[in-house]
């Protein structure tokens, strides 16, 4: 007795679809997480679209640094120390979408004191009397100061008023 194929398939196909869509609803309910215990601290939720650190680690080892601590990340963009081929002392940036190194800056280290950073005086140094003179000897160009009781220069005398009025003319320029 032959079989016609084509009844055989007409018969199958919503057979699948049946099996296929009875599959599916089955499986979409395991699938779901179970209920949270109301005592429970919320889950953090994984951050979407960003590059996870040890990928940021792996880009940074293979452009030659190695990383002194794990990434920290700044808004779209991951942190870190590390030290190049050399030993120097770097900050790494490195894009969180994409994984691309954007920025490497040496780190150079700060004067050290007691107090951090010593910056020097303003200024000309003091000196203990007002008439005594620098240590060091007197600067190129530097003469001693006048006397406390001495009489300041005159001043020059006033110009004309004429002559502050008159400004010259101005050229004509040439078309």
């Amino acid at each position: 007795m032959p079989v016609r194929l084509g009844v055989l398939r007409a018969a199958a196909l919503p057979a699948a679809v049946a099996a296929s869509v009875l599959l599916m609803l089955a499986a979409g309910a395991a699938a779901q997480s179970p209920p949270v215990p109301a005592g429970a601290p919320p889950q953090p939720k994984p951050v979407t679209g960003f590059v996870p650190t040890f990928e940021i680690m792996r880009t940074v080892r293979s452009a030659g640094f190695e990383p002194l601590a794990p990434p920290l990340r700044e808004g779209t963009t991951y942190v870190l120390r590390a030290t190049d081929y050399r030993g120097v002392l770097m900050r790494v940036v490195v894009d969180a979408r994409t994984g691309a190194i954007r920025d490497v800056t040496r780190i150079v280290p700060a004067a050290s004191g007691s107090l951090g950073v010593v910056l020097p005086p303003y200024g000309p140094p003091r000196y203990e009397e007002p008439d005594a003179e620098p240590p060091y000897g007197a600067p190129v160009g530097y003469e001693a100061r006048p006397p406390a009781n001495a009489q300041p220069a005159p001043s020059p005398p006033p110009s004309p008023p004429a002559a502050q009025a008159k400004s010259p003319a101005p050229i004509p320029l040439n078309d």
